[in-house]
């Protein structure tokens, strides 16, 4: 299957798992693909690197592949960053240019400017949601972050909040309050944006259990 290449040429993590939707009517061949990730080499991190792995290994299996990422990777496109807001708009402008057949996102919100609210969960966002909408071609979403709650809320933990120092200890700890209480609100809508990614991509590929469970879920309801 196009979808098994797609994994296996992208790294050689053993506990991958895979739900995928049916792709092989593409001849690999003549198969266009973008590859959308904000992260790439030489930006250093695991999602630019699994990125180029997987891009070399499907030019090496005949595929044409074209990489948009942030203008300081070494990427056939430009544009896409955290903190701009029009990244729907770049990718979708990309795909006219270039024409593919299909998209591959390399999902880690924080890459594509996650926001969360800290009374309204409902306004989380990124500035790709549009993008997920709007495509009018296959997408392919690699998910590279699932969090149980008690993971999802420890990403907030303030660096400093061991100093005691009697100045800035009351400062820290109201700081952490708040994040924690950012992230507790906002875990239910973390994980229904990653549903609704996954009911918008015609393949999604995960590296945990917890996610595919709630792929599994997702896949059956469509």
């Amino acid at each position: 299957m196009l979808l098994h290449l797609l994994i296996c040429l992208g790294c050689n993590i053993q506990s991958i798992i895979m739900m995928s939707y049916e792709l092989d009517k593409y001849d690999k061949f003549s198969l266009k693909i973008l590859m959308v990730s904000t992260e790439y080499p030489p930006i250093p991190g695991g999602v630019g690197r699994y990125a180029k792995n997987l891009t070399e290994g499907l030019k090496r299996a005949g595929m044409k592949v074209s990489v948009l990422c942030n203008e300081k990777g070494k990427g056939d496109y430009h544009g896409i960053d955290p903190e701009n807001g029009n990244n729907s708009r770049t990718i979708l402008d990309v795909i006219d240019e270039y024409v593919p057949d299909l998209v591959h996102i390399q999902l880690e919100h924080g890459l594509y400017g996650q926001k969360m609210d800290t009374i309204n969960p409902n306004k989380l966002s990124t500035n790709i949601d549009k993008f997920y909408k709007e495509c009018k071609i296959p997408i392919i979403t690699t998910f590279h972050s699932a969090y149980p709650l008690r993971q999802w809320i420890e990403l907030s933990k303030h660096p400093n909040l061991l100093d005691k120092k009697m100045i800035t200890f009351p400062i820290n700890l109201s700081k952490q309050i708040i994040a924690y209480w950012k992230r507790f609100i906002n875990y239910r809508s973390f994980n229904t944006a990653n549903k609704q990614k996954m009911h918008l991509s015609q393949a999604s590929i995960v590296f945990s259990n917890y996610l595919a469970k709630i792929d599994s879920r997702t896949m059956k309801n469509r």
